[in-house]
């Protein structure tokens, strides 16, 4: 069974919606696991596959539609997105979120020194929310 992001995702796409549903759910599978696992290994064995791909893409989709606002923002974010999944697929997970983080702060860039002056004060802001964070960060870490 799957307990990442991707089963998260898909117990609330087929309606967990609480904290209660991932506890009763979690207890469930131990109680199952404890007491009743080599049957329920071998029920596993003859689970037809299509189900579990079938259950595998909702959770997939469900994930991607995180994604949505990028493609419908404009050129910029789509591209973002596009250069994340390219690097996360071919080199790992944290070389896209670092190509996608160094690709996000060149838009604002860009947009800063480039952009109408609409597109340049919402650059400024992001930068300053950026910075905000930042510094939070560094305060946290602080002892």
């Amino acid at each position: 069974m799957c307990h990442g992001a991707g089963g998260l995702a898909g117990q609330h796409r087929f309606g967990a919606r609480t904290n209660l549903s991932i506890i009763a759910l979690g207890a469930i599978k131990m109680v199952l696991g404890m007491s009743m696992a080599s049957l329920i290994l071998q029920m596993f064995r003859f689970f037809p596959q299509g189900v579990l791909a079938a259950l595998l893409a909702v959770s997939a989709f469900e994930l991607a539609s995180a994604a949505r606002p990028a493609f419908t923002g404009g050129a910029d974010g789509a591209r973002m997105c596009l250069l994340t999944c390219c690097f996360t697929l071919f080199f790992n997970t944290a070389v896209g979120f670092c190509a996608g983080l160094g690709c996000a702060f060149l838009v604002m860039a860009s947009q800063t020194v480039l952009g109408e002056e609409d597109d340049v004060n919402e650059a400024r802001c992001a930068w300053n929310h950026a910075a905000c964070v930042q510094s939070l960060m560094t305060m946290m870490m602080m002892p």
